[in-house]
């Protein structure tokens, strides 16, 4: 139960990292916005998830991991900026990476 509830959260933030480079550059600096997204998500994972132990923990875990992706996407997003690099695209570049990666030989 407690893996299941921690590969969700981990893909929650995975997700939620994805939905915050489509968002406009100014909008996460709007602190009403970033608590209007941790809201969102809370309530979104609660009613999908409402009824069972492991989906009420997940929703309420996901809810946690939202509060400390925001402002590492930002603290990560402001970081690629100063190095000139296009945030978009490097998240882009990482997922090729992982996911379309020949496979190691060895």
């Amino acid at each position: 139960m407690l893996t299941a509830v921690l590969a969700f959260m981990a893909l929650m933030a995975f997700f939620e990292t994805i939905l915050l480079s489509m968002l406009p550059e100014g909008w996460l600096e709007r602190k009403w916005l970033r608590n209007a997204i941790h809201v969102a998500v809370f309530a979104l994972n609660l009613c999908v998830h409402w009824g069972t132990v492991t989906g009420t923990m997940a929703a309420t875990g996901a809810f946690c991991v939202s509060v400390a992706v925001v402002p590492a996407y930002l603290y990560l997003r402001r970081l690629l900026k100063a190095r000139d690099i296009d945030p978009r695209d490097w998240l882009l570049s990482q997922l090729r990476k992982v996911f379309l990666a020949p496979e190691a030989t060895a």
